[in-house]
């Protein structure tokens, strides 16, 4: 199966406004998504509430996987 990374404005666009729901379940279904540490990073970096730190957090432990 393809591999798709997805980039930082991305994951904000859609945890903060909801944005790309239809776009990332096709993704979802047609590639394994990767998480790149720059990434990661990013949104660790940028996450202001604990939500935010948790969602994060969340995809941390899914890349070890």
């Amino acid at each position: 199966m393809p591999v798709a990374i997805l980039d930082t404005n991305v994951y904000i666009g859609h945890w903060e406004q909801g944005l790309y729901e239809e776009q990332l379940e096709a993704v979802r279904r047609a590639f394994i998504v990767r998480h790149l540490a720059v990434v990661l990073s990013e949104l660790r970096r940028g996450a202001r509430t604990r939500e935010a730190e948790q969602r994060v957090l969340s995809l941390y432990r899914l890349a070890r996987i």
